[in-house]
């Protein structure tokens, strides 16, 4: 009996020490560019049958942060084309103020990724599972949300790797630590 708790002791005490533990992850990460690799003849340009890169910076319209704590995740992604409107403090800002339509109200929020879980990494693999997310069936566990990540320096890469059946696809997203 003495053994047993000794055990579960000791168990205890590894997991919670384990759970406290600082990843290299952990911090406030903010976005600095993209790199994709993708087919070329697309949106992207380029010939068929080949592969081209494209670089996108980050710009007002598009920033990006995560947050990592010992255990859990956090981001924050805005991504536009142009940026969000603004409402003034009289209420008669360029989207009219606290009478807004729906589709001021879509302009304002569809631009906006959010999502917060826990995470661990294991072998420069980044393991994500989501506890609230915008696009609520990115919660359910059959979306792939494992992220190859590598730091150098005060530089974070997560990469993407949307098919398996074609890894040559990545983006790459680069991002700063700042806290």
């Amino acid at each position: 009996m003495k053994a047993l708790l000794t055990t579960m002791l000791c168990t205890v005490i590894l997991f919670s020490s384990a759970a406290t533990a600082e990843t290299p992850l952990t911090g406030v990460w903010q976005y600095t560019k993209t790199h994709l690799h993708v087919p070329g003849g697309g949106r992207f340009g380029g010939e068929e049958g080949t592969y081209i890169d494209v670089y996108e910076e980050a710009t007002e319209s598009k920033r990006r942060t995560w947050i990592f704590t010992d255990a859990y995740y956090s981001f924050f992604f805005l991504s536009s084309e142009e940026p969000r409107p603004l409402r003034s403090e009289s209420g008669q800002g360029q989207i009219g103020g606290p009478t807004v339509t729906d589709e001021q109200k879509l302009a304002e929020y569809a631009a906006i990724d959010v999502e917060v879980g826990t995470y661990a990494v294991e072998d420069g693999q980044l393991h994500l599972t989501p506890v609230m997310d915008k696009i609520r069936d990115r919660e359910d566990g059959r979306h792939n949300r494992n992220r190859e990540f590598e730091i150098v320096g005060d530089m974070l890469r997560i990469t993407s790797r949307p098919s398996k059946s074609r890894p040559e696809l990545a983006t790459h997203e680069y991002y700063k630590r700042v806290e």
